[in-house]
């Protein structure tokens, strides 16, 4: 399906804005992109996700995808979720066909509220590269990924989670940060949303229980629609859970926006993202848990 021109018309004020005054948000005022993220002086430059609080940052490589990543915005939007997506570089290519109406798609991510990090150029293991190779995938990407959405971002996963020493090195002498993941429901290898929410499930039982883990960075995909309904079932599941933790009074679940929790060297993440954030947490999940005790 190619952009209307109605579209595209959209995608060119939007990257005007986006050039001067940065990220618009649905109602017209700025969004805080990626690049401004408040990050502790001593801040890794690779993070894996792993937490001892149970905080939970959705992440989606892969797109955009115009058959799967609206729905996958959809249900974000619908549940209050802020994620942060991992574009592959090469689907926004100006040569390639449909990069326009990808572009215009990488803009909604930002409009919504949501960050976008880069998951290189053309999605092959970094590694075996060449250092003019590795070079060329990080540098394709964010010139790319500039020109679409108005900056570079300060997050790269590289693909298939595959690093190196080289990797890592130039990726940091470029100042990004790399992301990498710790709860992986295999939504790539499965065709059903139950399924991811098991393979969910069981990761993060593994991580509790072996590693004294409680939460983390999800990897997920925006072009599965079965990922769609992978996502509401785990959404579903963490607040079915602190149903249970609130009458325990434990530690809820935190569905927290951004990745920045998760910038603080290993078992240093405060232990609190301040009072009004905590409150605001224990007052969603006490509505969902409300509302679920009401249905018939």
């Amino acid at each position: 399906m190619r952009a209307s021109h109605t579209s595209l018309l959209v995608l060119g004020i939007v990257s005007t804005l986006v050039a001067v005054v940065g990220p618009v948000s649905a109602d017209g005022e700025a969004v805080v992109s990626n690049a401004s993220l408040a990050r502790p002086s001593n801040a890794p430059r690779v993070i894996m996700g792993s937490t001892h609080h149970r905080r939970i940052h959705f992440t989606f490589d892969d797109g955009p995808e115009p058959r799967t990543t609206p729905a996958m915005l959809q249900a974000l939007d619908e549940l209050h979720v802020k994620a942060t997506f991992f574009l592959s570089a090469w689907r926004l290519d100006a040569n390639r066909r449909g990069a326009d109406e990808r572009a215009v798609i990488a803009q909604e991510i930002l409009r919504r509220g949501h960050a976008i990090g880069s998951h290189s150029f053309q999605h092959e293991p970094m590694p075996p590269m060449s250092e003019a190779g590795v070079v060329d995938q990080i540098e394709r990407s964010g010139s790319i990924l500039t020109r679409v959405v108005g900056f570079r971002p300060v997050f790269f996963r590289p693909p298939h989670g595959l690093r190196s020493t080289r990797v890592d090195s130039e990726l940091a002498r470029r100042d990004y940060t790399t992301v990498i993941w710790n709860l992986n429901p295999t939504d790539y290898s499965v065709r059903d949303a139950e399924t991811v929410l098991h393979h969910f499930n069981n990761m993060l039982r593994y991580r509790v229980e072996h590693e004294n883990v409680l939460g983390g960075i999800v990897l997920m995909h925006d072009t599965h629609m079965w990922s769609v309904e992978g996502f509401r079932l785990i959404y579903n599941e963490l607040m079915t859970r602190n149903c249970e933790l609130l009458q325990r009074n434990e530690e809820l679940f935190d569905i927290v926006d951004t990745l920045e929790p998760f910038l603080y060297p290993e078992g240093q993440e405060p232990a609190s993202l301040g009072t009004e954030h905590d409150a605001a947490v224990r007052a969603r999940a006490e509505a969902f848990c409300h509302a679920r005790a009401s249905e018939p």
